[in-house]
């Protein structure tokens, strides 16, 4: 059976199509911020099914306008269209693959995992799919899978670039600190002008307290005034947000409060519920002995991240000398959140000591 072969080039551009024997595992360039390929089936293939024509012509038929509006970077559409053609022929594997990958892109992983494990079994030798499940297992934090899976893809396309970055940031997500390093540390080396490779080994650098290190690192970014080349806004958008905001921590993490705090300032006009900048941003005002400020950006944390162990502690000890209710929920949460995180394992230990005098003195 032949496939249309739709590649989108990074950001979506240098479109083409081409109808040819099935290549699935051909390399494809392909980043977080990136792009896919996608596959329609020949019309021609309906000879071959008379009995169910109609609905495999209306299948193709969504299936070829998902692409197109994949292509546009309408992925709302494109998951309707694919879906259409899933009701019209549910055991369409090209159809699934589709979907799957799209749902990544919007972050829907759960559904993404479904699609993409069955495809997984279709498309053997498809890079797409092995790199896009250890997306959705990623994204739903599942990272010993997410490994697997890119483990997969790597072994079909050797050395791609886009699939060394996931691994690299799955490691970081895992606290594997010198594993990142050592993967990603030669490939900058290669890829000097790659803004992701300096902003996961930056990302390293800052938990591991080598600051001087992470801003060496940022500063070709820094001195382009932190300019991301992609024809996805977003995307680039994205992408700026997380290297201002990198650069701003390692700012704070060598006592410049005032150059971090204005990143931090920056990343929040773009993304106004950002969760590190906030964070960063409130560090900043306390240091400056701006409580209310710095409890304003926190309160808007947990509302965006109800999870995270690094605001509620703030809010905890910000709260301890003005309202005791609030400092004690907030530091239970924080010890449910914080309790399996090895970072945060001196916080703890602090906001226990702190709940019992607060307990008491109530």
């Amino acid at each position: 059976m032949e496939k249309q072969e739709l590649n989108f080039g990074e950001g979506c551009q240098n479109f083409r199509s081409k109808v040819s024997k099935p290549n699935l595992g051909a390399r494809t360039l392909l980043s977080s911020f990136a792009t896919f390929r996608l596959l329609t089936i020949q019309a021609s293939f309906l000879l071959l099914l008379p009995s169910c024509a109609t609905s495999a012509h209306e299948m193709t038929r969504n299936l070829v306008e998902g692409n197109n509006a994949a292509l546009k970077g309408d992925f709302t559409t494109s998951v309707e269209k694919y879906e259409t053609a899933l009701e019209r022929v549910p055991e369409s594997a090209a159809a699934k693959r589709n979907l799957g990958i799209v749902l990544v892109k919007i972050g829907d992983y759960q559904k993404a995992k479904k699609h993409l494990r069955e495809s997984a079994k279709i498309y053997i030798s498809d890079v797409e799919v092995h790199y896009f499940l250890g997306e959705a297992y990623r994204g739903l934090e599942d990272y010993k899978r997410a490994l697997r899976s890119y483990g997969k893809a790597l072994k079909l396309s050797p050395n791609e670039l886009r699939i060394q970055k996931a691994i690299a940031w799955t490691w970081f997500k895992e606290g594997e600190d010198e594993k990142t390093q050592l993967l990603v540390s030669p490939l900058l080396q290669e890829h000097t002008k790659d803004s992701q490779l300096r902003l996961i080994l930056a990302s390293v650098q800052n938990r591991t307290k080598d600051f001087s290190g992470a801003l060496q690192t940022l500063l070709p970014v820094e001195k382009s005034g932190f300019k991301v080349t992609s024809k996805e806004k977003m995307s680039a958008d994205s992408e700026r947000a997380l290297l201002m905001t990198a650069t701003a921590e390692a700012y704070y993490g060598s006592n410049q409060y005032s150059k971090a705090g204005q990143l931090f300032g920056e990343v929040i006009k773009m993304r106004p519920f950002y969760p590190p900048a906030l964070i960063g941003s409130a560090k900043c005002d306390i240091r400056a002995s701006q409580s209310q400020r710095a409890l304003s950006k926190l309160e808007r944390t947990v509302k965006a991240d109800p999870k995270s162990a690094e605001a509620l502690y703030l809010l905890g000890k910000l709260y301890e000398k003005i309202d005791s209710g609030k400092a004690i929920d907030h530091y239970q949460k924080f010890n449910v959140v914080a309790k399996d995180k090895p970072e945060f394992t001196d916080a703890v230990q602090m906001s226990v000591k702190a709940l019992n005098e607060l307990k008491l003195s109530r």
